[in-house]
């Protein structure tokens, strides 16, 4: 068969948004060729040429991602200094699954997220089927699921998890603010005065708010005597905010205690990088 019909299937699983590891896969699977032909035949076909032009990185990611096929691993792209990333790896690590971190950094390694995710965001997790999830929410979505209702680190319905969810969405929310609150100071030579104290403000409030909810909460974790993904998620948001902007963080010996509880766990020790701004 003639590499001319690979190429038009490969073409076609490219426009559909399939990522290198997919097109492998498939290939392998659909024509019985070794993953090393399969390899071969993708990292050549027309399909992939922008990127091998655009990307110095390009063999690097076949390489990476025949590896990962013959692995059968899921890999983890982003760094753990990002409070999202950080978040992924420590659920990924309590529901025991197994998985290779590849330590890209949204800026300097950029050319190498993209082929997984145009977004060039983390976290992004490649699944051992090629399949790319992207945002940590959604990450987490299938870890759940994956787990099941019993060993989900959330509620599965009703007010419960709607809480859960709320606990999240102010975490992630503050850790946002905090990461564009430092971007706003490294990337722009005219800072906005008025985005600065929105940020600021806007910081500030959640955390009294989570202070407010914390102390109320009489468990050991937020939601029971099991930690959760609300757990993690505060944890990881004021880890991020103490490092970056350590003034902001402010009398909050509920968040505190909260903080230094899950730090004190030898999952958030392993797990863990100190703040490296981008070069």
């Amino acid at each position: 068969m003639g590499t001319g019909f690979y190429d038009r299937q490969i073409a076609e699983w490219r426009a559909a948004g399939w990522t290198i590891v997919q097109c492998i896969r498939e290939l392998a699977h659909a024509h019985g060729l070794r993953l090393g032909e399969a390899k071969e035949i993708v990292h050549l076909s027309p399909a992939w040429a922008d990127v091998r032009r655009q990307h110095d990185t390009f063999h690097e990611i076949v390489e990476m991602t025949f590896h990962q096929l013959t692995a059968g691993t899921m890999f983890l792209i982003g760094q753990y200094d990002s409070p999202f990333v950080r978040r992924v790896g420590i659920a990924l690590k309590l529901y025991g699954v197994a998985f290779e971190q590849k330590p890209w950094s949204t800026f300097a390694d950029a050319d190498k997220i993209a082929p997984f995710n145009p977004l060039r965001r983390v976290p992004t997790l490649v699944l051992d089927s090629g399949e790319v999830l992207i945002e940590s929410a959604a990450i987490l979505d299938y870890l759940d699921e994956e787990a099941g209702p019993e060993r989900a680190m959330i509620a599965d319905h009703g007010p419960d998890r709607r809480r859960a969810l709320q606990i999240c969405a102010l975490a992630t929310g503050l850790a946002d603010k905090a990461v564009i609150l430092f971007y706003e100071g490294v990337l722009h030579q005219e800072k906005s005065d008025v985005w600065v104290a929105r940020c600021k403000t806007q910081i500030a409030e959640v955390l009294g708010v989570l202070e407010q909810d914390r102390v109320a909460r009489t468990t050991p974790w937020w939601f029971g005597e099991t930690i959760g993904h609300a757990d993690i998620a505060v944890a990881c948001a004021l880890r991020f905010v103490r490092d970056v902007h350590p003034a902001l963080f402010g009398d909050h010996p509920a968040l505190l205690a909260h903080a230094e509880r899950c730090e004190a766990m030898p999952v958030f020790a392993e797990i863990s990088q100190a703040f490296s701004p981008p070069a």
